[in-house]
């Protein structure tokens, strides 16, 4: 069985700045996904992807429009993320984030695939669930729990 381990960026793989969470309460979202670059690795989840690596395909999926690949890969390289597949919202797509990646997530889910998704937000978290996906969850900067559906 294939087993593939799904990781969310912002507020997972990396801090959320409290100058980027001002930008989501004004919804500037441009201005939030231009100053991601700037942002820490969160240690735990990076250690959690790496520990995965060896056993699963590594899928980063993320809200990010395409527009933000270039900034996005730079980042992931600069803190040491190893992945295969970077998932990205198609450019001018303005639907929630777990509509975006409900459709990243159904491309993956077959019937001898294993799925793991790694989410701070629990829309996202809800979503994967109905899936019947194994979730663990992320809560300011650490793993607060392992959720089954």
């Amino acid at each position: 069985m294939e087993k593939i381990v799904i990781f969310d960026i912002d507020g997972t793989l990396c801090t959320i700045s409290e100058e980027r969470q001002k930008l989501i309460e004004t919804k500037d979202w441009d201005q939030f996904h231009r100053l991601g670059e700037y942002e820490k690795v969160i240690e735990p989840v990076r250690l959690l992807l790496y520990l995965f690596k060896e056993e699963a395909t590594i899928v980063i999926s993320t809200g990010r429009p395409d527009r933000y690949r270039m900034m996005t890969t730079s980042w992931l390289r600069d803190n040491g993320i190893q992945y295969n597949v970077l998932a990205m919202r198609p450019n001018h797509d303005f639907r929630p984030s777990y509509e975006v990646k409900e459709r990243i997530a159904d491309y993956y889910n077959t019937v001898d695939t294993e799925i793991i998704a790694v989410e701070d937000r629990q829309q996202d978290i809800d979503m994967y669930l109905s899936k019947g996906f194994t979730v663990i969850k992320i809560k300011g900067g650490q793993i607060e729990s392992k959720c089954f559906s």
